[in-house]
């Protein structure tokens, strides 16, 4: 799920002083990181407890908080390689 980018797109390193979108971006690459752990977490505390209607229900939402972090962190790559004037990664 959250394994490392073999195809070496991983994200930029955070360089100050950097611009509104760039921060904009920052936060909310941070916030879907958290909200994905937690229904990463919420979902395995589920499955210790052996509520199996409570796991496929964390398990999609995991899923989709999941989906909202690699949106975000695709963004902030895209976002970065306009200041360098390159074509952003697909």
């Amino acid at each position: 799920m959250f394994e490392n980018d073999s195809s070496g797109s991983a994200l930029p390193e955070r360089e100050e002083p950097v611009c509104p979108e760039c921060n904009r971006l920052w936060k909310v690459y941070a916030l879907a990181t958290r909200k994905s752990l937690d229904a990463i977490m919420t979902k395995e505390a589920a499955a210790q407890y052996h509520d199996v209607a409570g796991v496929k229900i964390l398990h999609e939402k995991a899923l989709e908080a999941t989906q909202w972090w690699e949106l975000a962190r695709k963004a902030i790559r895209d976002h970065v390689a306009t200041h360098a004037g390159e074509k952003p990664p697909s």
